[in-house]
């Protein structure tokens, strides 16, 4: 077995996005405290199109690359952390190379174009999403046609320099932030390539927490079945129930989100929130929560082709049911007063939708002052998307039918739509539901699923205060306070990163041998009754 120090290769293209930067920094110093060797590369405006600038919230102007390389150098200066340009590993031919490629590119194989073995075009579509803020691409659109064009030649660009700045290093592990955005995904694509191995770090669900990808992208589902297949059949005990309550309600009142929180927190009795939208309260009331649209650019997989096709079919789902109510809530980041970019498409089909709703379907802006978890309460049945608020509904005990790769597709405690045809079946099925049900069994499993997403998948690092959710501080003096044994919480992520320690760990002996009676007693399950069977896919 080789004895040299662990080498780390430390890509920070996004350094200016300093909460991010100083989560990245502080890793790879205390890394180094710990005997490995630290190569920690940043971004000198080499690509003509990166996640920095999207054209939907904050388009380039001459001196944005400029001011992202101020930023991202001063940073690392005041961190103490010592860095090279990936520029150092391109040469003017490269550029021109680049710029060729990309022009020569026909629209529509766009998408799918490679070079050499690189898959270029499918390495940067999330990016051009994101940056378009759009659910599907249209090529006769000169600005988005334009976008996917320039993240293709940077696409290039990083696949050239990433490429040989990965033989020069020859790292045994590459540290970098989410690794789905253009040349983060090139750099995770090649890296696996090589059989190096890859950690992506991303923020977690909670303040001042990450999560950690391992040898993945910060959209990938894996590590989220990981969690079930290790923690699926482990009873909680009362203490932990208790401290997932307590962190569900801070969450319906807005509090320890590591974003802003885009619902209000629950205001008024549920009476006058029926009377407000006009919701009967002798018949179910289902609720569907949609997921911001572009977010579908993700390459997840759904039974359906886009999202709206979903909604439709929901809305003529209930036109044909008098007997339930349906409210649609548009995810908060559609709205223009809450939205982080450009809106139009959504807005567009929500209006378009709104022209024709039957009686017993409305619609709840996302900028109304309803609070998407009053809609829970309210609820018998929820519809999700993408969303992670399926989770939080399952945890209530509500019915939930997913209908696109997510969180909780898959589990057992979700019905999930696997095909476009058994929608509409299995929402028949779900008519028996009652007026404000709640299954505790759902509950149950449900919040052994929490327990593990939220409070073990989510790595504490109290070493960055979070004054807002875009900001950071430190909250360490010097390099002395990143030494082995001074923050139990570093601790578990540096042997996470060092020594490969799960970062959803096994349950222990004493966990596999307790007892659901204290999961019983919390969710009134009977002693000699099923605590859940599987829940039937759509």
């Amino acid at each position: 077995m080789s004895s040299r120090p662990l080498r780390i290769l430390g890509y920070g293209p996004y350094g200016m996005w300093r909460l991010h930067g100083m989560w990245e920094i502080t890793l790879l110093q205390a890394a180094r405290l710990r005997g490995a060797e630290i190569e920690y590369v940043m971004c000198d405006g080499v690509f003509p199109a990166c996640d920095m600038f999207w054209e939907s919230t904050c388009p380039r102007g001459p001196l944005s690359c400029n001011d992202c390389q101020a930023s991202t150098s001063e940073l690392a200066r005041a961190m103490h952390m010592p860095y090279h340009w990936l520029g150092r590993y391109l040469v003017p031919a490269d550029f021109r190379e680049a710029q060729r490629w990309s022009a020569s590119l026909d629209d529509r194989e766009m998408p799918r174009a490679t070079y050499g073995e690189w898959d270029v075009g499918e390495w940067v579509r999330s990016s051009v999403y994101s940056d378009q803020r759009t659910a599907e691409l249209d090529f006769d659109v000169e600005c988005e046609a334009r976008s996917y064009r320039r993240y293709l030649n940077s696409g290039l660009l990083a696949c050239l320099g990433i490429s040989r700045l990965l033989d020069e290093v020859r790292p045994d592990l590459l540290f970098m932030l989410n690794g789905r955005q253009s040349s983060t995904r090139v750099a995770l694509e090649l890296a696996r390539r090589r059989g190096i191995r890859v950690l992506c770090h991303e923020r977690g669900r909670m303040q001042e927490s990450i999560r950690l990808f391992e040898n993945g992208n910060s959209l990938s589902m894996q590590p989220y079945r990981e969690i079930w297949r290790q923690r699926g059949e482990i009873p909680l005990l009362h203490a932990e129930l208790e401290a997932l309550r307590t962190l569900l309600d801070e969450r319906a009142q807005g509090r320890n989100h590591s974003l802003a929180p885009f619902s209000p927190p629950p205001t008024g009795s549920h009476d006058g929130v029926r009377r407000q939208l006009g919701l009967r309260p002798d018949r179910p009331t289902w609720v569907l929560f949609a997921t911001s649209f572009h977010e579908e650019g993700a390459s997840r997989g759904s039974a359906f082709t886009q999202q709206i096709d979903w909604i439709r079919r929901s809305v003529d789902f209930a036109a044909r049911h008098p007997e339930i109510d349906l409210v649609l809530r548009p995810h908060p980041n559609t709205q223009e007063k809450t939205a982080s970019g450009a809106v139009q498409p959504e807005l567009r089909a929500f209006t378009e939708l709104a022209g024709r709703l039957p009686a017993n379907v409305v619609i709840v802006g996302a900028d109304a002052p309803v609070s998407s978890y009053t809609l829970i309460e309210l609820s018998s049945v929820v519809l999700t998307y993408v969303s992670t608020i399926g989770l939080e509904c399952a945890c209530a005990g509500k019915a939930v039918v997913t209908a696109c790769e997510s969180l909780v597709s898959e589990l057992p405690f979700v019905w999930n739509v696997t095909r476009e045809d058994r929608y509409e079946p299995l929402l028949e099925r779900l008519l028996e539901i009652p007026v404000g049900h709640r299954d505790p069994g759902i509950m149950c499993l449900a919040h052994r699923f929490a327990h593990g997403y939220y409070m073990q998948f989510n790595l504490p690092l109290p070493l960055v205060r979070m004054p807002t959710p875009q900001t950071g501080e430190l909250a360490y003096a010097s390099l002395d306070d990143l030494l082995p044994g001074r923050v139990p919480e570093l601790d578990r992520i540096l042997r996470v990163m060092l020594e490969g320690e799960p970062v959803c760990p096994a349950p222990t002996p004493e966990e596999r041998a307790r007892s659901d009676a204290d999961e019983r007693r919390f969710f009134g399950i009977q002693p000699d009754s099923h605590i859940c069977a599987r829940v039937a896919d759509g």
